[in-house]
């Protein structure tokens, strides 16, 4: 399970492909690529290596194993090659992540989203100091890239002997690093408001003796105010609900069997390093976001695709907050100011460009196309960029901006907000 419970309140980012998070999966021995462009990041939501499917990568020996399997700090793995940079390539291989089901093959699973480089706070020190990181009141911290060695010679630096003792200087491409550091620093730090490392003791393996190392973080401050959380067993009911004029906001959702004391019924032995079902957070968003009240059968139809350890009893535990939310329409052509009270900021929660209804913005050419509806791509991601974390902003409803879906077709802007 993705245990940091990353409620992406604060960064304006909820987890579906229409707003913006995306998947990917690479087969075992494979390289995967994650990029984003010049002014994102990568923020990593959930990660997997192992087999819970069995149309994935289907070659070789790609029958599930009773409870499926995973390898353990999957996300640990990945958040401290790739959280908070711009790019990064990871090999789909065993001997990275570790082996949970010798024999079969594997495949890696990432969900991730491209966010502004502003959501990210880098942080550096050098050996022999101390290193600081804290979040606003009420945010905690979720730890990403994190080095510690040498691999830049105009940081941290000595002595002239450190020169003549290592060579660092004259050889640009040498880098060292030692690979334990992140466990260490997320143990402190992770969940946290405030920590303080102190570099000399992050690890016990020096992976470059005689050179003066620095230890350098990327981490982003996540909302934790307001946080409910339910948990329903395999067979009943889950109700989510908001009062009068608030509505649901997903922030994570985990259907299957960790290391915790919930449904204590039936065979509730917990599979090696737990079970998860990785669509747990896609249909609880379909069936809960943006409404007042939900319910949902656990274990039910809804859930025939959740391929993992078919023989435990399994629970589903959803966090979500409840939000006052704002609706606007603005049509093609056309700008408007949003604004928020003066202590808070804007929260775009759903962005569509294009035409949904026919009743909207009714001009010449506001019929839906004959495919149906559509819709941009960049809806979503334009208007948090200009937008979130402001108090007030322009949005403009144009094809510059968003693009054109569809071509002849008049198009409006439709976006739900939150002051938070």
């Amino acid at each position: 399970m993705f245990y940091f419970l990353l409620f992406c309140v604060l960064l304006g980012i909820r987890e579906s492909q229409q707003d913006g998070f995306r998947s990917i999966t690479t087969c075992e021995n494979d390289v995967m690529i994650l990029k984003c462009d010049d002014v994102s990041r990568l923020f990593i939501s959930h990660s997997f290596f192992g087999r819970q499917n069995s149309h994935k990568c289907a070659s070789g020996r790609h029958n599930v194993p009773q409870g499926g399997c995973q390898s353990q700090r999957t996300i640990e793995k990945i958040a401290r090659n790739c959280h908070g940079r711009f790019q990064c390539k990871i090999r789909a291989e065993s001997a990275f992540f570790g082996d949970a089901c010798p024999g079969v093959t594997k495949y890696l699973h990432v969900t991730y989203m491209c966010v502004h480089m502003k959501h990210f706070i880098k942080r550096r020190g050098c050996h022999g100091n101390s290193l600081l990181l804290s979040c606003p009141h009420e945010s905690k911290i979720f730890l990403g890239y994190t080095f510690y060695g040498r691999k830049n010679k105009n940081i941290c630096r000595s002595s002239s002997n450190e020169t003549a003792v290592t060579g660092f200087h004259d050889n640009h491409h040498r880098v060292c690093r030692a690979d334990d550091v992140y466990q260490q620093a997320a143990w402190k730090c992770n969940r946290k408001q405030r920590c303080i490392l102190l570099i000399s003791n992050m690890t016990s393996h020096d992976p470059c003796p005689s050179m003066r190392k620095y230890l350098e973080i990327i981490f982003t401050c996540v909302l934790y105010k307001g946080v409910r959380t339910k948990t329903a067993c395999d067979g009943n009911q889950l109700q989510l609900r908001c009062p009068r004029h608030e509505k649901i906001l997903v922030n994570s959702a985990f259907y299957g069997r960790n290391k915790e004391q919930k449904c204590m019924h039936g065979n509730h032995d917990v599979p090696l390093d737990g079970c998860s079902w990785s669509g747990a957070r896609s249909l609880v968003d379909n069936f809960c976001n943006n409404r007042q009240i939900c319910t949902l059968q656990v274990g039910g139809d809804k859930f025939a695709s959740a391929e993992v350890c078919f023989h435990n009893n399994k629970y589903l535990t959803v966090d979500y907050s409840c939000v006052k939310t704002k609706t606007e329409v603005i049509c093609e052509g056309n700008a408007k100011w949003i604004y928020c009270p003066k202590d808070k900021k804007i929260q775009i929660l759903s962005s569509t460009f294009g035409r949904t209804n026919r009743n909207i913005c009714v001009t010449f050419g506001s019929w839906a196309p004959s495919t149906g509806a559509c819709k941009s791509r960049n809806s979503w991601k334009v208007a948090t960029l200009h937008c979130n974390g402001r108090n007030s902003c322009l949005l403009y409803a144009n094809v510059h901006h968003f693009g054109n879906p569809c071509p002849g077709v008049s198009k409006y802007l439709a976006f739900r907000f939150t002051c938070i």
